[in-house]
C-alpha cells in the first residue's frame, strides 16, 4: 500500500501551487488567445464571405448592365440603320424624280428643238423649191 509520508504531501501542494500558476498565467492567457483568434476568424470569414456575396451581385449587375447596353446598342443601330435607310430611299426618289424631270424638259426641249427645225427646213426646202423651179423655168416664179 502506498505512504503518506511528508515528501509525498509537500510534492502534492508543490504540483497543485504549479498547476494553479499554470492555469492562471499560462493556459487562461492561452485559450483566452486561442478564443480570441477563433472569433477573428469567424469575423473575417464573415466578411470574406459578405465581400464574396457582394461581388458576386456587382457581377451580376454588371453583366445585366452590360446586356442591357448591348441590347440598347442594338436597338439603336437599328434605328439608326432604318433612318438611313429611309433617308437612301428619300435621296434615291428625288434623285429619280430630278432625273425624269430633266429628261422630260430635255425631251421637250428636244421636240420644240425639232420643231423649230422642221419649221426652218420647210421655210428653206420651199425656198430652196422656188429658186430650183425658178432656174428650170427660167424665170421668177
Amino acid at each position: 500500500m502506498l505512504e503518506l509520508n511528508s515528501s509525498f504531501l509537500i510534492q502534492l501542494v508543490n504540483f497543485l501551487v504549479l498547476l494553479f500558476f499554470l492555469s492562471q498565467f499560462l493556459f487562461k492567457p492561452v485559450l483566452k488567445m486561442v478564443e480570441q483568434r477563433n472569433k477573428t476568424l469567424a469575423t473575417v470569414r464573415k466578411d470574406a464571405q459578405n465581400l464574396n456575396e457582394r461581388a458576386e451581385k456587382i457581377f451580376a449587375e454588371y453583366n445585366s448592365k452590360t446586356s442591357d447596353l448591348k441590347k440598347e446598342n442594338f436597338a439603336v443601330m437599328a434605328a439608326s440603320r432604318q433612318r438611313g435607310m429611309a433617308e437612301q430611299d428619300r435621296i434615291v426618289s428625288e434623285a429619280r424624280d430630278k432625273y425624269h424631270k430633266t429628261l422630260e424638259s430635255g425631251l421637250a426641249d428636244m421636240e420644240r428643238l425639232v420643231a423649230k427645225v422642221r419649221t426652218e427646213l420647210r421655210s428653206e426646202a420651199q425656198k430652196l423649191s422656188h429658186k430650183m423651179a425658178s432656174i428650170l423655168a427660167g424665170r421668177t416664179v
